[in-house]
């Protein structure tokens, strides 16, 4: 989906920002998942917490969705 995002001369410098996202989030989320169970005891956060943030990977897909259609005609 990158290669259809960005102009060609940055497709590896939006890669390379993929990655370091991926482990950026690797070393962030789970200790803070590991640490919403502790404080709570329960998994009932912990789920509400992967729900929360797979409410704002909808909410950002559909944006990149909107602008797609606007500005590109629909091509992703």
């Amino acid at each position: 989906m990158i290669c259809f995002v960005v102009k060609p001369k940055l497709i590896g410098t939006c890669y390379g920002i993929l990655g370091c996202s991926v482990n950026l989030a690797a070393v962030v989320l789970n200790p803070g998942i590991g640490r919403i169970h502790d404080k709570t005891d329960d998994y009932v956060w912990v789920e509400g917490s992967f729900i929360a943030l797979c409410s704002l990977s909808l909410v950002l897909k559909y944006s990149l969705w909107r602008w797609d259609k606007n500005n590109r005609d629909g091509l992703l």
